[in-house]
């Protein structure tokens, strides 16, 4: 009996002893360069747990692709989640940028156990997995294609529209070391030539670009103000384009500022102000990062300190009902430039100068606009008085509610309105911060909808027709971002590109909450209603969650232990406790192991940011995101690995 119970634990334990489906999957290391590495996968039935063994651990994003990837795969190949486990492991030879672009590779391994079909063995995959299905691109792709020289793979499967990658064709560049790149645009399309014969070449489809075109909106007067900022920015970007000309400077930022030009005037002369006035906003900080190359570092110090002096001479214009959204919107935009300020004093000496660049320009970039925005304010001031006081407990109420929720601690978007907020009321700037907080609530609103939908159908009920610009009309800036709402849901048609089709389900989210919310804070500021009287924002049409938006457990471990229901059959009820206890134990070392891995470097993800924004591959928005999310990584690495010194040399 002793002997038959080690049989059975020794089975227990060895089922997770290899995997049943190998990919190889191209990525980008710490120092820029291309390597491959081994993506595996089993699945067995179990209670819709995710599980993922990373050597060395990657990073959240990773873990957040494996369980998208396991719903997705889930869903096209017709089975519940909820019946199997999926287990993942992944091992490069050396440490690896941020892992969403494995997405694709995890979801066509996760397909291939549900289904019992092997992909080939010659073949590699790149690309991120979204929700809807659909593959997204992803930076370092020239670095990708060359790791795959003498290993064998001859097919690999890329996003849409990374063929060409600064005038270079990947795909010729592939053939030198007879590999085939073909596009693809969703999982369907990944299955449909990952069992195609080894060796042999696929039939691909060739994805046309076409133009963008835009419903035509014929704004309301009261939103030409953005539409004057644009059109005096144009002509600030089509100096910088002359001045770089003549420099002899980067033709790859001078052919995206000529890019933005020409979209810019479309974008202005269809209606779309905000969409506009975002593109010149993103392209001139890139324009203004650039100048800053060769500044030493120590210079920022006093750069910053110059900057913000500078910003604490704005006379923002006083409040009246008749400008009340010009003035916030001017005193938000200073606030996220004293943020970046903060952020630059703390860093500098802590970071490489390559960092400083961007955040300098930003924050000058936020101290602009605020001062655009501001005389706006000024001319459009009327004689309505408002009370700022009487916004205080709105302001706190919406406040607390974000406390409550937690939201802002695992979405930094989130966060960085909620610290918009925190700033404005503690300045007394009470209609400031209420106008943050309802920018944290929607993106958090928005956020709940996005996680509990997985599928093509990805209707989420989005308004598409421009004669419903005049359903916001009870604010300037819900009418904005509804029109670039439906600029972002024309660019995901055309494209296919997930991340659009994120942007226009927050702006829609966004306008709903101010078109609700608006009135009410005009009404405080009036004297005329009461916090305790007005509602939280509510969300737009509910969405009910898919089949396969409760998936059960996703965990991160180092070792991962569960068992097909054969084995559970024969294991006794000693035998189970024990690999409960072996499960714990290694979560525990999990932890331990993220805990005590070897740091990432966040400057490669941040230059590869860079130049995904400045090829449009990724919105200001998202690019804002993740470049907060890794220059806070720097800071506070950098900032334990200094008073760790500071502590050992006290000790001395």
């Amino acid at each position: 009996m002793l002997k038959t119970n080690f049989l059975v634990l020794t089975l227990f334990l060895s089922a997770f002893c290899f995997a049943q489906t190998t990919l190889q999957v191209p990525a980008v290391d710490t120092a820029g360069k291309g390597v491959l590495t081994q993506m595996e996968a089993d699945v067995v039935q179990g209670t819709g747990g995710v599980f993922i063994d990373i050597e060395p651990y990657i990073s959240v994003d990773t873990q957040e692709s494996a369980r998208i990837a396991a719903q997705v795969a889930a869903r096209e190949a017709g089975v519940e989640l909820q019946s199997y486990n999926v287990l993942f492991k992944i091992v490069a030879r050396t440490q690896v940028v941020d892992g969403p672009s494995g997405g694709a590779a995890l979801a066509l391994l996760a397909y291939s156990e549900f289904t019992h079909k092997k992909p080939r063995g010659d073949m590699a995959v790149t690309g991120t997995i979204e929700r809807d299905g659909s593959v997204g691109g992803v930076g370092g792709i020239l670095d990708k294609v060359l790791s795959l020289r003498n290993t064998g793979v001859k097919l690999f499967l890329i996003p849409r529209g990374q063929t060409k990658y600064q005038g270079r064709n990947i795909a010729e560049v592939a053939k030198q070391f007879n590999v085939q790149v073909v596009e693809v645009q969703s999982l369907k399309d990944v299955i449909r030539h990952a069992y195609t014969p080894e060796g042999t070449v696929v039939e691909s489809k060739a994805f046309s670009e076409e133009p963008l075109v835009l419903q035509k909106i014929f704004p309301p007067s009261v939103l030409n103000p953005l539409k004057q900022i644009s059109l005096e920015d144009l002509a600030s970007l089509e100096k910088m384009h002359a001045d770089l000309a003549s420099s002899n400077s980067s033709s790859f930022l001078r052919e995206s500022i000529m890019e933005t030009l020409n979209q810019s005037r479309y974008y202005l002369d269809q209606g779309y102000y905000y969409t506009a006035a975002n593109d010149i906003f993103v392209t001139k900080l890139s324009v203004d990062s650039f100048k800053l190359e060769g500044t030493a570092q120590i210079d920022f110090m006093r750069m910053a300190q110059l900057l913000e002096n500078d910003a604490k001479t704005i006379v923002f214009a006083n409040e009246s009902i008749e400008n009340i959204e010009w003035a916030i919107a001017a005193k938000l935009r200073y606030y996220w430039g004293l943020n970046k300020v903060k952020g630059i004093k703390q860093s500098v000496g802590l970071v490489d100068v390559e960092i400083l660049y961007s955040e300098y320009a930003a924050a000058k970039s936020w101290f602009d606009a605020a001062k655009r925005m501001n005389d706006v304010a000024l001319r459009e001031q009327g004689s309505t008085a408002v009370s700022e006081n009487a916004v205080r407990d709105y302001a706190k109420k919406l406040i607390d509610s974000l406390n409550e929720s937690q939201d802002y601690v695992l979405d930094s978007e989130i966060e960085q309105h909620y610290s918009g907020a925190l700033a404005a009321f503690k300045n007394g700037d009470f209609s400031t911060s209420a106008f943050d907080a309802l920018f944290a609530l929607a993106l958090a609103n928005a956020g709940d909808k996005i996680s509990n939908k997985i599928g093509p159908d990805f209707n989420l009920g989005l308004r598409n027709s421009t004669s419903d610009l005049s359903r916001y009309n009870s604010s300037i800036w819900a009418q904005y971002y509804f029109a670039h709402s439906l600029y972002s849901l024309a660019e995901h048609n055309r494209s296919t590109d997930f991340v659009y089709l994120v942007n226009a389900i927050k702006l829609q989210e966004l306008s709903e909450v101010l078109r609700q919310q608006m009135p009410f804070l005009k009404g405080l500021l009036l004297n005329q209603a009461s916090a305790e009287d007005i509602p939280l924002p509510e969300s737009v049409d509910e969405i009910p969650a898919s089949s396969g938006s409760q998936d059960g457990i996703f965990t991160v471990q180092t070792k991962v232990t569960a068992n097909d229901s054969q084995v559970l059959n024969l294991v006794s009820g000693a035998l189970i406790a024990i690999g409960i206890l072996l499960l714990v134990f290694l979560v525990h070392r999990a932890h331990a192991f993220r805990r005590n891995g070897a740091p990432l470097s966040p400057v490669e993800r941040i230059e590869k940011i860079d130049e995904l924004l400045m090829r449009g591959k990724i919105s200001e928005r998202n690019w804002e995101i993740l470049h907060e999310r890794y220059f806070k990584q720097i800071k506070e690495k950098d900032a334990d690995e200094v008073r760790s010194v500071a502590r050992k040399k006290k000790k001395r």
